[in-house]
């Protein structure tokens, strides 16, 4: 029976739907699993709020607080979001789980989303679902709930396999730029692995709190 490892980074310019966001993990019917979120928050009083909402919902996830140096070739967020998958890369490595889910902080997922993984778990090593991202996601997916190889999936609900991940690490390039999800992807493709789309996982996706992207917007 596959083990998930349900992770999230996220900081205070998130705060708009954390409740919502911690709702939706706590809605998750698949029991074989572990949930843990890092705060990656330049300061530690948003991790405190963080916990209260995590006690609200019985305690479903561990939660960390770490601290991120800025370095001036690249933005603190760049930074902070390289650091966060590392870690939790890390833990999973030390985990006895088999499939290592992220699932970006203003990324509502559906009750049954591990089990939607479940079903293609056999077809790819890294899948991704939907979460109406412009740059990735088109009016064709959302028109479909088939399964598609895809050219690489980026960290807004993406489920990947223990052995890309004993292969490969969330990384920052030379072009600091750009996020690790961008080089995991990358690095996926030059080294053969299998990566595709659920296209039947139809997350909803919160717009810097002004409400939620829809499937209208592809319309």
């Amino acid at each position: 029976m596959p083990k998930f490892f349900v992770c999230s980074y996220t900081c205070l310019a998130k705060s708009y739907c954390d409740t919502l966001f911690f709702e939706a993990l706590s809605n998750l019917t698949y029991t074989n699993k572990i949930i843990k979120v890092i705060d990656n928050s330049q300061t530690l009083e948003y991790f405190s709020r963080l916990n209260a909402i995590n006690e609200y919902f019985a305690k479903i996830c561990q939660i960390e607080h770490i601290n991120v140096a800025p370095d001036p070739r690249a933005s603190l967020f760049n930074r902070a979001v390289a650091e966060s998958l590392s870690l939790l890369q890390n833990d999973f490595l030390k985990s006895d789980c088999t499939h290592f889910v992220t699932v970006e902080s203003d990324v509502i997922v559906p009750p049954n989303l591990l089990e939607f993984f479940c079903e293609v778990l056999d077809k790819a090593d890294m899948i991704g679902g939907l979460y109406y991202n412009y740059s990735q996601h088109t009016k064709e997916d959302y028109e479909n709930e088939d399964f598609v190889f895809s050219n690489g999936e980026l960290t807004g609900c993406t489920c990947f396999s223990r052995k890309i991940l004993e292969k490969l690490k969330f990384r920052q390039g030379e072009d600091l730029s750009c996020f690790p999800d961008a080089y995991f992807s990358q690095d996926a493709a030059n080294n053969g692995f299998k990566t595709g789309r659920y296209r039947k996982i139809k997350c909803q996706h919160l717009d810097d709190g002004t409400g939620f992207r829809g499937h209208r917007d592809y319309l």
